[in-house]
């Protein structure tokens, strides 16, 4: 995790407690997120690929503190669900959740 990554949570950290005791604006109006582009793959007989672009944004007290945009690719199994993530920021940054068999 970089710097600016460290940062934002940190922020939001602090926020998340601050709003809950100083305002009543609910989690749902500081992260708002809009998935746009989605497209659906079937990559086999039981796993499909889906793509797409997220954009999320995190407003404290109506005010806009931090946008992150990803292009996200996630592999479903019909019986197991989801069982890979991919979100590559615009900087080429990325991060991958990945389901493991046990």
């Amino acid at each position: 995790m970089n710097l600016k990554n460290k940062i934002i949570f940190t922020l939001l950290l602090f926020v998340l407690v601050f709003q809950f005791k100083t305002y009543s604006q609910s989690p749902k109006d500081m992260l708002m997120y809009q998935i746009e582009n989605k497209q659906f793959k079937k990559t086999n007989n039981n796993t499909y690929t889906i793509s797409g672009e997220i954009d999320i944004k995190i407003n404290v007290a109506g005010v806009n503190i931090s946008n992150i945009s990803y292009k996200s690719e996630e592999i479903l199994n019909t019986s197991k669900g989801i069982v890979f993530q991919k979100f590559v920021e615009n900087s080429d940054s990325y991060f991958t959740i990945q389901l493991i068999n046990e």
